[in-house]
């Protein structure tokens, strides 16, 4: 625990005391189950451990099932547009308004593409310390061992090196404390970790080879970035999904933002923890199975009960939740971290406020509302490339007032000045040197109780 501030890591170990929100664990997850071939483009020689079996099946699911082929199409069909209003440069999808057998053959395109992607990618596992999880790079002048029988989409002389952070592999390999050793909930977090961070790498290899250079055009003109890698994330899980905290070895608790663009998250970056058991499905074959028949939207997302938003406004961490006992040990993890501080030889000026950290129990429903916009996952067939169809629709133009119910909010700051003791509604600990104050918010209610909600 950092005594100069209060960072993430240590609000989620506050927050998930003893596993009460099940991220780490859950007894009620099934094994794996998954039989399916792995794709040839994850059978060379980087790939031979053993212990790496479940994540590249994962990994062949995600670039061989039907309904994930349908984000290839435009990046494999489509053709650069500049859009004249907004001047972003956008691929047309050319299955839009197209008949399912007529899709089926594009789709049939984009799988021989993928494997004609196997004689154009190189697999290398780097330093440990690199703080990237991915990168892909191009290899000019390196011919690839293409057959008369490849797809058209890559015929330029050049491949891509897909370099993986060796802290991803490293795990696999330690036989003592690594992936053998670990729960069945620990290896479904780090398999997902290792074949979502193996597939957005592929992603951006295929563009390169597609477009044979390394700029990327938006896929689609409502999406907030040309970020191709989170695209697809998004496309697939409907978020971006990272580790809480890298520094562990392994996957520790997962994480999951919405794809937004940095003017939405002027709001204030919002983190949401993942349960295990939305992680572990994915590894079953009854998942795969729904998808199969109803698509990707087939998986909702993992129901929220604690989101962590680093407040642009507030200038603090602002915990939301549905979980009225996580108060405390939010209230103690505060208090010690302002003792120890409090504690040093000296404390500058500057430093008067060293860490804050606001607390707030939401209503279970309105905890699932994001802060920002949500990128439409699956275009229709209402053309969604056009920018005035993209102007009409509020919740891509304009983010949403962001507004909860008020249950309760209570705020901790951290002051080298003595405690000030203010009424509070309930009976809460205070630590030493640690003022706790009710909100604005709150001051605000007792002249007008009509208020009833807050807003972030």
């Amino acid at each position: 625990m950092s005594t100069e501030q209060l960072d993430i890591n240590s609000l989620v170990e506050a927050v998930n005391k003893n596993d009460r929100l099940n991220l780490l664990n859950d007894p009620s997850v099934l094994a794996g189950n998954l039989d399916n071939p792995i794709h040839p483009i994850f059978r060379g020689p980087s790939f031979s451990n053993p212990h790496l079996q479940q994540a590249l099946r994962f990994a062949s699911l995600l670039i061989q099932e039907d309904r994930l082929l349908d984000f290839f199409i435009p990046l494999t069909y489509g053709r650069a547009q500049t859009d004249l209003m907004s001047g972003k440069t956008y691929l047309t999808n050319p299955a839009t308004w197209k008949s399912n057998a007529e899709i089926s053959l594009y789709i049939r395109g984009v799988r021989k593409a993928l494997d004609c992607l196997t004689h154009c990618v190189i697999f290398k596992f780097t330093d440990p310390e690199d703080r990237l999880w991915g990168r892909a790079t191009m290899l000019p002048n390196k011919k690839p061992a293409h057959s008369p029988s490849c797809s058209k989409a890559f015929q330029k002389d050049l491949a891509v090196l897909v370099e993986l952070n060796g802290k991803l592999f490293r795990f696999y390999e330690d036989e003592e404390t690594g992936y053998i050793t670990r729960s069945v909930c620990d290896q479904f977090r780090h398999d997902f970790q290792f074949a979502a961070t193996l597939v957005h790498e592929l992603v951006h290899a295929f563009g390169i080879m597609r477009r044979a250079g390394l700029k990327e055009p938006y896929i689609r003109l409502d999406m907030p970035d040309t970020e191709w890698g989170y695209a697809w994330e998004n496309f697939a899980f409907g978020m971006i999904v990272n580790p809480q905290d890298r520094q562990r070895f392994g996957t520790h608790v997962q994480l999951r933002k919405i794809w937004s663009n940095s003017v939405h998250e002027k709001m204030g970056k919002e983190y949401a923890a993942v349960p295990v058991a939305w992680t572990a499905q994915w590894f079953r074959k009854e998942t795969w199975g729904r998808i199969a028949v109803a698509g990707l939207l087939a998986i909702p997302l993992p129901v929220t009960r604690v989101k962590f938003i680093k407040s642009a406004r507030f200038r603090r961490w602002v915990v939301m939740t549905d979980v009225p006992e996580t108060q405390h040990d939010i209230e103690m993890l505060h208090g010690c971290a302002v003792k120890e501080r409090l504690q040093s030889p000296s404390l500058p000026t500057r430093d008067m406020e060293l860490c804050r950290v606001m607390w707030s129990l939401l209503d279970s429903a309105e905890l699932q509302v994001p802060n920002v916009p949500i990128t439409s996952r699956i275009p229709t067939n209402i053309d969604s490339y056009s920018y005035q169809a993209n102007k009409k629709k509020a919740s891509v133009s304009e983010p949403p007032r962001y507004m909860f119910r008020k249950v309760s909010v209570v705020q901790w700051s951290c002051t080298a000045l003595p405690p000030v003791q203010l009424p509070l509604a309930d009976s809460t600990s205070q630590s030493v040197d640690c003022r706790l104050k009710r909100s604005r918010e709150d001051e605000d209610d007792d002249d007008n109780q009509s208020r009833k909600r807050i807003k972030y």
